[in-house]
């Protein structure tokens, strides 16, 4: 965001047409200008004069990039973003300008707590509406709020509540501002069940601003706002946020059950794509999920398979390479937790994979023919400087219950080429191996 009198983004997108769309944009304004020439700028500006590593500082706000305003009766919040924005996006908005977006809720009577829902898409009837969680601290963070549903779901999927160094809520009432006073909430997790998926918002940095909200009708068509929005003393708040950083979880073994956590939510949400899941356990951070489960030291991904012999056949990209101590290589195929029909079909004595695994397990078999083909073996070895040759196929789907009969372990005998592996094997295999450690 340029220091200048005017939000350029603003004029980009046609100032007054937002202006009519939406009668809060000038207090939007307002509120932008103030966080960059009062908050962000004098932010960046110190760690540039003093050559501070941005790194020993509060990230979100070096690298923000969106604002979000949620406009409330009682209450202004403003989100902190740093996401990625398109590449369109960015060249629109040009060098150290924000997205702004806008959530118009002044219609609606709203409590305080039911205004913190909306802004984090959550619903008040989730939770304990005997215990409210009144803050009196300025400040809310690190708090992990299940509600009930989620928390039977967490422990279901194998959640590890014990690893986490937030401050846990169970069975417990929702945020409560006082009014008139100003709040954050940071770093802060809420679950919750939709439809039958797990589902996790996450609060990185969320500022609510008091205000005093003013609507009356002038005639048949228009109506009148006026708000009076408190904003805090920017001077004194950049330098206290200004060398914030997110809570480091203790060193060692024990730093890594959050992050078991999180892959937990990621699969425990039947909104997330495959590609969601490998993602994110492609992170380098996050490598030591399949590492320690498949005994590796390299872990590589999405590597592309070419075929050598001359024939027109599609290209190959399996989810996983784990490369071993011994040089051995294991191929891993991610598909989802959740399965279309039951992983056995058939009658009695006749029992089979269904149609869905088999499909998978044809998959598994290209790859091993692939590689049992000397040109291809050569040709990926100069590629990427390791061979593969006669690889141990993995296939990870479903979830144990899907693979708990006797009938299950009497068909998987007769294939001796690929194991199958589900997500609860993942996450039991490597939490006992962190606890042995």
């Amino acid at each position: 965001m340029k220091e200048n009198d005017e939000l350029d983004n603003f004029e980009l997108l046609g100032k007054e047409l937002l202006r009519k769309m939406n009668p809060c944009i000038d207090l939007v304004e307002k509120i932008a200008l103030e966080i960059s020439h009062k908050y962000l700028l004098p932010m960046k500006g110190y760690v540039k004069e003093n050559h501070i590593s941005e790194k020993d500082t509060n990230t979100l706000m070096m690298n923000l990039t969106k604002l979000i305003f949620y406009i409330g009766r009682d209450y202004i919040a403003v989100e902190y973003m740093d996401e990625i924005l398109p590449k369109d996006t960015r060249e629109i908005l040009g060098e150290n300008q924000l997205l702004v977006q806008t959530f118009d809720y002044s219609d609606e009577e709203l409590s305080v707590q039911q205004f913190i829902c909306k802004v984090l898409g959550l619903k008040l009837s989730d939770y304990n509406p005997t215990i409210p969680l009144v803050s009196e601290s300025q400040d809310i963070a690190d708090l992990f709020l299940p509600t009930n549903d989620a928390v039977l779901k967490l422990v279901n999927l194998g959640y590890n509540f014990t690893s986490e160094e937030s401050l846990v809520g169970f069975n417990s009432g929702f945020i409560d501002f006082r009014k008139g006073s100003f709040h954050r909430l940071i770093n802060c997790r809420f679950h919750y069940v939709e439809n039958d998926n797990l589902k996790t918002r996450i609060a990185k940095w969320i500022d609510f601003y008091p205000c005093k909200y003013k609507g009356e009708d002038i005639d048949g068509d228009n109506y009148s706002q006026t708000f009076q929005c408190y904003l805090p003393k920017y001077n004194e708040l950049w330098k206290k946020d200004l060398f914030y950083t997110l809570p480091i979880p203790a060193e060692g073994k024990y730093s890594k059950l959050p992050i078991i956590n999180r892959f937990v939510e990621i699969f425990g949400d039947k909104d997330n794509k495959e590609t969601d899941i490998t993602s994110f356990l492609a992170e380098e951070e996050n490598s030591f999920i399949l590492l320690m489960t498949f005994a590796g030291v390299i872990l590589k991904n999405q590597l592309l398979c070419i075929w050598q012999n001359g024939e027109e056949r599609k290209d190959l990209k399996p989810d996983f390479f784990v490369v071993k101590a011994n040089g051995t290589v294991d191929i891993v195929e991610f598909k989802l937790p959740s399965l279309k029909v039951k992983a056995i079909v058939g009658n009695e004595n006749r029992e089979a994979f269904s149609a869905e695994l088999n499909s998978y397990i044809s998959q598994l078999s290209v790859y091993a023919e692939y590689f049992y083909d000397s040109a291809n073996r050569k040709w990926f070895e100069k590629k990427y400087g390791f061979t593969v040759y006669k690889p141990r196929k993995y296939l990870v789907v479903g979830r144990r219950a899907d693979f708990s009969t006797d009938e299950w372990q009497r068909i998987k005998a007769g294939y001796s080429d690929f194991e199958i592996y589900t997500y609860d094997d993942i996450v039991d295999t490597v939490v006992s191996l962190l606890y042995c450690v």
